[in-house]
């Protein structure tokens, strides 16, 4: 189930991220740390 939901499921997009995520993911790093779970949530069709 965890392997169908972070890497199969057609839901999630598998290209790089873009400068807009790189943006969002160090912005979001700075603020929770390594809590990346929640820094996924920020970022729709990603896990």
């Amino acid at each position: 189930r965890l392997r169908w939901c972070n890497q199969l499921s057609p839901e999630v997009e598998h290209r790089p991220f873009t400068p807009e995520e790189d943006d969002t993911i160090v912005r979001a790093h700075t603020r929770f740390g390594n809590k990346w779970a929640t820094i996924a949530r920020l970022l729709s069709g990603r896990t």
